[in-house]
């Protein structure tokens, strides 16, 4: 039952054993038979986050997960040990596939999630991109033509959450690894095939940033199917063949393989 403290008190005299699985497993149980919002136990488990075993670390963000919630500060500390691990895939197996999963509601998750779009760690935005990405709702089709004006408005919507994605992809101090998240999402939101937002990502590949030029590329070779690109969408690709930055010409050459192979293989035999 839980609540039960006399269960609780001799399942916390198990987090402490020297063996990783019992431990593990001890921390696991707390989840499910404690109060939420057990200080005691919160506390305790709290100090195994960032525990050496990914199995006890795991287990201690799921129980505080379980047992914290919106406003505590174990929650938070908790959401973002999630979004640091699930940075590794050694945890996409043990941690789930999205947080919602584990906070229960999806507009909780959002709002946990979405204050660590700032996270000084750009692993922690990038994970927090890619669970906003899961979080949203993909976008009707045609509605797409929303995200055309940037803003800084907060978020609340599927519409918005593509501003966010657009407005992070184009962001030219933003990390690679932080933009090419977001080129994911916005494709995977917008859907693939959508023609009113490929000449608007189109148009930013002659932009002055490599990094802007590169997340373009992402983007395209996330949304665009094959053969359905025009000449001038493809012409663009190739003439980034040639780019002056490593990253973009191998963006250009992986997303032309992909959208116009046989342009791909004609340029290659020119060279």
């Amino acid at each position: 039952m839980r609540g039960d403290r006399e269960s609780v008190s001799a399942t916390l005299t198990c987090i402490l054993d020297a063996d990783v699985d019992v431990k593990a497993e001890a921390i696991r149980v707390l989840g499910h038979i404690t109060e939420k919002g057990d200080q005691e136990v919160v506390g305790a488990v709290s100090g195994f986050l960032e525990d050496d075993d990914e199995s006890v670390s795991a287990s201690a963000i799921r129980t505080l997960l379980l047992l914290t919630g919106k406003g505590d500060e174990s929650f938070l500390f908790a959401v973002r040990a999630y979004l640091k691990c699930s940075s590794q895939c050694a945890f996409d197996f043990t941690m789930g596939d999205c947080i919602k999963e584990l906070i229960g509601s999806k507009e909780d998750a959002v709002s946990a999630v979405r204050s660590f779009l700032d996270d000084k760690d750009a692993d922690i935005r990038s994970a927090a991109i890619r669970q906003l990405g899961k979080l949203a709702d993909k976008a009707p089709a045609g509605r797409s033509m929303e995200v055309q004006q940037l803003d800084d408005r907060p978020e609340k919507d599927d519409s918005s959450a593509m501003l966010l994605f657009r407005s992070r992809l184009l962001d030219e101090s933003e990390d690679s690894n932080v933009r090419r998240e977001a080129a994911k999402a916005f494709a995977v939101l917008v859907g693939k095939g959508d023609d009113t937002v490929i000449p608007q990502v189109t148009d930013q590949l002659n932009h002055r940033a490599a990094s802007v030029r590169a997340a373009a590329l992402v983007v395209l070779g996330q949304l665009a199917e094959k053969g359905s690109c025009d000449d001038r969408v493809i012409n663009c690709m190739s003439r980034l063949l040639e780019d002056e930055n490593e990253e973009v010409r191998f963006y250009a050459m992986a997303t032309l393989g992909i959208l116009a192979p046989g342009k791909l293989s004609e340029l290659v035999e020119v060279v």
